[in-house]
């Protein structure tokens, strides 16, 4: 089933990042057929750019009473898992936000479940043009064999209004997907210090070796002050040089440094608010209507950043403990 447009699309939770898809679903030519959040002023806000979709308060009363090709989940974390079940299980595709569950638990339901090849995680930034750069460029084998990564992703401290008791599951689980995407690794085990805020973590920062051998260091933080725009930086070493990316206010730059030679800006970019979300959307869309396989990430891969995530949170509570990384 489809519509004359395209897939016949839902999406349940219209907060920030739910409206970023609503656009993007309306700018590939998609009006989505289904709305659905507890905020009966969201609805009705989304409503007026989809004429004729059905809403509901209830999300699950959503699945039941609208036929659905597909749904984007953009709502709280702690409904993700619920609610990929409940939508997948009816057969319908998902496009399912990062965090994909909160617990490696969670994310085992739906592998056991045998649901995982209707999810596709929403880890947008395997979707955007720098970092698809910056993979094409480790690939070409400009430094080599990469052998130490680190990541810095600072925000500002208004991020507690979010409710994550860290910044591990909200912002470092970027960095922890990109790592292994960008690397081919995971971490078997972690070392994560917390440091608290009035009572509140706003600063994670995560260590550990790869199962390539590769070195990983991912700083979170939540300490920037009020309306100061994110900063981010990667960089990976190789016995060539380095490369990476930072992104700073309006601009994120590609950068390479050759041997102990000087950093090099090579490629610059506008940031966007949502950098790789038209991307993920569209390469769902044709996904689900069967014209070209995404493949660039898969719910095992999600499941696997889960379970570092899950470790990091464990070790930061211990006081930096070393600890395991399960298998999903």
């Amino acid at each position: 089933m489809a519509g004359a447009n395209g897939p016949r699309v839902g999406i349940i939770g219209l907060g920030g990042f739910g409206l970023a898809h609503l656009r993007c679903y309306l700018k590939l030519g998609i009006v989505p057929v289904g709305l659905s959040d507890p905020s009966l002023d969201r609805l009705a806000e989304a409503a007026r750019q989809c004429p004729g979709a059905a809403t509901a308060a209830d999300p699950v009363a959503l699945l039941d009473e609208v036929a659905l090709d597909a749904v984007s989940i953009a709502s709280p974390s702690s409904t993700h898992t619920a609610l990929a079940l409940a939508a997948a299980g009816r057969g319908i595709r998902v496009l399912l936000e990062k965090p994909v569950a909160l617990s490696l638990a969670e994310a085992r339901q739906v592998l056991a479940a045998g649901l995982a090849p209707l999810v596709t995680p929403g880890h947008v930034l395997r979707f955007s043009e720098p970092h698809r750069w910056l993979r094409s460029q480790l690939a070409s084998g400009r430094i080599g064999a990469v052998q130490r990564l680190r990541a810095e992703r600072a925000r500002e401290a208004g991020h507690v209004r979010y409710g994550d008791p860290d910044p591990i599951f909200l912002t470092q689980i970027h960095d922890l997907d990109l790592a292994s995407w960008l690397t081919g690794g995971s971490l078997p085990q972690v070392s994560t210090v917390l440091e608290p805020d009035n009572g509140v973590a706003t600063l994670a920062t995560t260590r550990g070796r790869a199962d390539n051998d590769v070195d990983w260091e991912l700083v979170s933080s939540w300490q920037r002050p009020a309306d100061t725009p994110g900063y981010d930086d990667i960089e990976l070493v190789g016995p060539a040089g380095a490369l990476g990316l930072t992104v700073d206010g309006a601009r994120t730059t590609g950068w390479i440094r050759r041997g102990s030679g000087q950093r090099e800006d090579v490629r610059t970019w506008t940031t966007e608010d949502a950098p790789g979300l038209e991307t993920e959307i569209s390469e769902f869309v044709e996904d689900v209507a069967g014209r070209r396989p995404s493949g660039t990430i898969r719910f095992a891969d999600a499941a696997t950043v889960v379970a570092m995530a899950e470790a990091a949170r464990r070790s930061g509570r211990s006081g930096g403990r070393a600890r395991k990384v399960e298998a999903p």
